[in-house]
């Protein structure tokens, strides 16, 4: 039944949206299609835009589209038409932008060789904050900003504190969580500050008060594309509020390695509560000055914006105009992706 609506309903609402965009003005005047495929409309339009306005292609992969066939239950007919269909874009795009190293490697090797650029967001400047130790206190604070794409690692963290009484070295535990949405399943006291969602100023100045910042990834067969080919990008703004990161994730994840050149905390391969609860007492006593060289030389290499715009340009193949600061369009990238 999902495979007969999208023949019947999706694909014919897809060509009449290629119809709309080839109509415009600014289509007519582009020197270059760049594509965003982070969902099945988008992934099934941007190559047949391209070829009816017969200009190049660049597209930008933040995440394996593996994610999309679980996050919205594709059935497996449709799942495979939307895979066909991003193999085929992105062996027709000029360039491809990716989020890791390990995308960058694994797209080559299967959709051969172009210009693959590693494009992650960065953030400004003037919204890093200091990586000196926190004053000393009876409280204990983990951070943590998005959406929850793993949410099994993150029960586990919730079911650690509970065995707890959360409680790490003494000292009582919050957790403060940034975002839209959250589930969350209390079976005794917790302490849990909610801020909804916020700008991305106020969100890193929230995580900058915190001892520690959150990064699960999951361990999931199913959810292993997302994990070893993915790459979150709140770790940019972690690294922007200048605490250490603790990442749990399995062993293949593609942040793993990158860890291991900027060691900006620790990480839990496992999801047992007592190795969990070990990695956190160990990132409690970890030297700052450690991390803190970690998180200026990640600054300096990747999460920034000159480094975001450098890279950009290379994706599209020419220069950003003056009259589009660099702020404003990393800003606005992130709003689209």
């Amino acid at each position: 039944v999902g495979w007969l609506a999208r023949k019947a309903m999706f694909e014919r609402h897809c060509t009449e949206l290629v119809h709309q965009i080839c109509a415009t003005d600014a289509a007519t005047r582009c020197d270059k299609i760049w594509a965003i495929l982070d969902c099945p409309t988008v992934i099934q339009i941007a190559k047949s835009v391209a070829e009816r306005l017969n200009k190049p292609l660049s597209v930008l992969v933040w995440d394996a589209p593996e994610l999309l066939v679980n996050s919205l239950n594709m059935d497996r007919w449709s799942a495979s038409n939307m895979l066909n269909r991003f193999g085929k874009t992105i062996q027709y795009a000029e360039s491809v932008g990716v989020i890791c190293e390990q995308m960058q490697a694994a797209y080559m090797k299967q959709f051969g060789p172009k210009p693959y650029v590693i494009l992650r967001l960065g953030v400004r400047r003037d919204m890093w904050h200091s990586t000196a130790p926190l004053a000393n206190s009876d409280r204990f604070f983990i951070g943590f900003a998005g959406s929850i794409t793993a949410q099994r690692p993150f029960r586990q963290l919730i079911r650690m504190l509970d065995q707890t009484n959360w409680r790490i070295h003494d000292k009582d535990v919050t957790l403060r969580l940034i975002g839209s949405r959250y589930t969350l399943d209390a079976r005794g006291p917790q302490r849990i500050e909610y801020f909804g969602w916020r700008s991305l100023s106020e969100t890193v100045h929230l995580l900058a008060e915190c001892d520690m910042l959150y990064l699960p990834q999951p361990f999931e067969a199913n959810l292993r594309p997302l994990a070893e080919l993915s790459f979150p990008t709140k770790l940019t703004t972690y690294v922007a509020a200048g605490r250490p990161v603790l990442l749990h994730a399995p062993s293949y994840a593609s942040i793993t390695p990158f860890l291991n050149n900027y060691p900006l905390g620790l990480a839990c391969n496992s999801l047992e509560s007592d190795s969990l609860r070990r990695c956190v007492e160990q990132l409690d006593r970890l030297p700052n000055q450690t991390v803190a060289a970690a998180i200026a030389a990640a600054r300096h290499a990747e999460f920034n914006d000159t480094v975001f715009v450098e890279r950009f340009n290379q994706l599209i193949g020419t220069t950003i105009k003056a009259s589009r600061p660099s702020s404003t369009l990393t800003e606005q990238v992130e709003q689209d992706a």
